[in-house]
Order: structure tokens, then C-alpha cells, then sequence
């Protein structure tokens, strides 16, 4: 519970909510893209889960102090109910008697997990690998591998390029060795798919990415499809391509 308390308050200030939209153009609603009840939240912008947090966190620790105040009772030094450094002050001066309450243990759950989602949206993990695909490569059975091929683009070898390995088989290799075996040759392609945009945007300019930036790219107006194959998959004109992310990556 003081470890909890300890975090909230220590990272509180950089969860100011900015004056401006920093840039963000668009309507917020706009820019919401998965399923309403979809677990993520990597499509809503930083501005609108701050606002959200903080109102989850005021509301937890505005109850917890409410139940220290009711049940002990106690008249002084009463916290202000909008501030949260000040309950999580309060809480922590009432901690020992909390701890023998009957709820301790929902309410050192509930500020744990509020100090959980504090961290992660203040000192967010960067993911240090990159997914490119799925192992191709087949074993004896003449059955495909399956397993996920990741890239680490800091981890390079003695030429320079990006190693990835495939997470079940073991094997690793160059980034373009893989894209090889995976994927036709994009460079060769006028229409381009989501999935070939991958391999030529790092064959071009030695940048790895996910289908998913590209999908991003679409609905930023970096890129514009000129059509669909037979399968119902978008198509990009490899010229317009190039000309688009000249600007954007070059």
C-alpha cells in the first residue's frame, strides 16, 4: 500500500494534462480505430487516457479516504478530495490503521492498481524487438515452421544489417535474408500489399516496420491505396509509394 501510494505521488506531476494538443491533429474520436470494447488502448491519444487516468485515480483514492474518515472517524487535517498527492499523503499517514480494516486488502489491490497504470502511461516499456513474420521454413515432415520471426534493429552483425531469429526454430539470420523467404520480391512489384510495403520500406531504406505503421501511414494520409487484388487486399503503386515516403522516411 505505501509502495503504491509512494508511486502515485512521485510521477502525479507528469500527469499534467497539456494545455494544448500537442500537435494531434483531428477530432479524438477520429483517431479511436479499434473495437469499443476492444482491451487496447495503443489508438487513443495521450491526451484523452491521461484525462481519463486521473479521473480513475482521483475517484479510487477519494474513496479509500472517504472510508478512513467515516470509519476511524477522524475530523482533522482532512485531505482535499480533487488532489491526489494530498489523499495519497493522508492514506499513507492512516496506513497502519488501514492495514487492520476489514477491506486492506481490496484497497491495497485498488491503489496497486492505480499505481500500475500511473507507471506504464508516465515510464512506458519500449519494445526492444520487432516482429517480421512467420517462419517459413519447413522441417523434415515438410510442414512450415510457424513460429515468430523477431528482429532487434540495435542487435546487428558483422555487415551492419538487422539480425532476426525465428523464436521456435532457432534459426537466425540478416532481416533480408528472412524477407527473403517470406515475401515476393516487393522491389520487382508495381502493386504493392500491406505486406510488401514491409519488406520494401526496410529494402529501400533500411527500415524495419510492422503492417500495422502502414495501416497508420492510411489513415494518417501518408500514403493513399490505388486499388485492390483479387483477395480483397489494398494495393499501392510502388512509384506513388516512393514518392510519398521519400518525404516521410528519406
Amino acid at each position: 500500500m505505501l509502495a503504491s501510494l509512494s508511486a502515485i505521488t512521485r510521477q502525479w506531476d507528469a500527469m499534467m494534462i497539456p494545455t494544448s494538443g500537442g500537435g494531434q491533429g483531428g477530432s479524438q474520436t477520429a483517431r479511436i480505430t479499434a473495437d469499443d470494447h476492444a482491451e487496447t488502448e495503443a489508438d487513443i491519444d495521450r491526451t484523452t487516457r491521461l484525462v481519463s487516468l486521473r479521473r480513475f485515480a482521483t475517484d479510487v483514492l477519494n474513496g479509500w479516504t472517504r472510508v478512513v474518515m467515516e470509519d476511524r472517524p477522524v475530523s482533522q487535517a482532512l485531505p482535499d478530495g480533487t488532489n491526489a498527492p494530498s489523499m495519497c499523503a493522508f492514506l499513507t499517514t492512516h496506513a497502519q490503521w488501514m492495514s487492520g480494516h476489514e477491506a486492506a486488502a481490496d484497497c491495497a489491490e485498488e491503489l496497486s492498481q492505480v499505481a500500475r497504470k500511473v507507471t506504464a502511461l508516465v515510464q512506458p516499456k519500449r519494445k526492444t524487438h520487432m516482429d517480421l513474420g512467420t517462419c517459413p521454413l519447413k522441417f523434415e515432415t515438410d510442414t512450415p515452421c510457424g513460429g515468430k520471426v523477431r528482429a532487434w534493429p540495435r542487435s546487428e552483425d558483422r555487415d551492419g544489417e538487422v539480425m532476426a531469429q525465428c523464436r521456435t526454430c532457432g534459426t537466425e539470420a540478416v532481416a533480408t535474408w528472412w524477407e527473403a523467404q517470406m515475401f515476393d520480391d516487393a522491389e520487382l512489384k508495381v502493386w504493392l500489399t500491406d505486406g510488401d510495403l514491409v519488406t520494401f520500406v526496410h529494402r529501400t531504406w533500411g527500415k524495419v516496420i510492422k503492417e500495422g505503421t502502414v495501416r497508420q501511414w492510411v489513415r494518417r494520409g501518408v500514403l493513399e491505396a490505388s486499388g485492390s487484388d483479387d483477395k480483397g487486399r489494398r494495393l499501392f503503386h510502388r512509384e506513388a509509394v516512393v514518392y510519398a515516403l521519400n518525404r516521410k522516411v528519406g
